[in-house]
């Protein structure tokens, strides 16, 4: 993922990002920046694969959490709770794009 990219998913600010992969790099999450071939000015960022483990150990407890409040409702519960979260999620993201506008 380059910087831009995580910049536009996370609504960061340019320096936002940089600072936020310089701490990750520093905690060990993600490797130096690699510059594109194509494009000298973007660089890609690039996740350690030993820190996946890690991250994935991190979010463990929260994913068997979710799961197991998954297992509280049926099939068709669940379709209804994710329709009606992915509608909400895409009217707040239009909304923030008006916003920035």
């Amino acid at each position: 993922m380059t910087a831009g990219e995580l910049g536009k998913k996370t609504g960061l600010s340019t320096g936002s990002v940089t600072a936020l992969v310089d701490r990750l790099e520093k905690a060990g999450v993600c490797g130096s920046w690699k510059r594109t071939p194509n494009d000298r000015r973007r660089v890609v960022i690039v996740p350690l694969t030993a820190s996946k483990k890690h991250i994935k150990d991190l979010f463990r407890p929260l994913s068997e959490s979710t799961m197991d409040l998954c297992r509280e409702y049926t099939e068709e519960e669940l379709e209804l709770i994710f329709s009606f979260v992915g509608k909400a999620a895409d009217i707040m993201e239009d909304e923030l794009e008006r916003l920035k506008q």
